[in-house]
C-alpha cells in the first residue's frame, strides 16, 4: 500500500494540549493515522512528525528565509521516511507544504528539489467515496501531479 505521512497542524496539536479541548481528533493524535490504514495505506513515523508546516503565526510573511527552513526540514523529513504523500487535515498546512513559489524558494536555498504530493483530509475522503478524477476539481491544482495515487486510492 500507500505510505503516508501525517502532519496534523500546529492549530491541532496546540488545541489538543488544552485540557479543555473535547475527545475525538484532537485528543487522539492516531484518528488519522486509522484512516490509512482503513485504505490499506501504511502511515510512516518520521523524525519532524509534530513540527510546524513552516507558516506559523504568519512568520511565512515576517521572515521568510526561516519559514521556509522549517518547511524544508518538514519535508526533508517526510522525503527520508520514503512516504508517497503527506496528508493533513489543515488548509494553511496544505498552501504551505505544495506551492510552488514555497518549493522553489526551498530549492533554491538549499539546493534540494520535493515533488512529494500533499493531499487534504476531504481529498482523500473524496477518493475513498468513489470521487471521479475529473469532477475533482481541487484534484487539478495539484502541483506536483498525483501521478498513480489517484488510482491506486480508488482501487483499493
Amino acid at each position: 500500500g500507500l505510505k503516508v505521512a501525517v502532519h496534523y497542524g500546529c492549530h491541532y496539536l496546540n488545541l489538543s494540549r488544552d485540557k479543555k479541548t473535547p475527545e475525538g481528533l484532537l485528543k487522539n493524535k492516531t484518528k488519522l493515522e486509522d484512516l490509512i490504514t482503513l485504505f490499506g495505506g501504511e502511515p510512516v513515523d518520521y523524525q519532524e512528525r509534530e513540527l510546524c508546516c513552516g507558516w506559523g503565526a504568519s512568520q511565512r510573511i515576517i521572515n521568510l528565509p526561516e519559514s521556509l527552513y522549517i518547511t524544508y526540514k518538514k519535508l526533508k523529513s517526510v522525503q527520508y521516511a520514503e512516504a508517497d504523500f503527506i496528508l493533513t487535515p489543515c488548509p494553511t498546512c496544505l498552501y504551505t507544504l505544495e506551492k510552488p513559489e514555497y518549493r522553489k524558494g526551498i530549492a533554491n536555498l538549499y539546493h534540494e528539489h520535493f515533488d512529494i504530493p500533499v493531499i487534504h483530509l476531504n481529498e482523500l475522503l473524496a477518493m475513498l467515496r468513489g470521487c471521479e478524477e475529473e469532477r475533482c476539481m481541487t484534484l487539478k491544482r495539484k502541483t506536483p501531479r498525483l501521478e498513480g495515487i489517484f488510482d491506486i486510492i480508488t482501487r483499493e
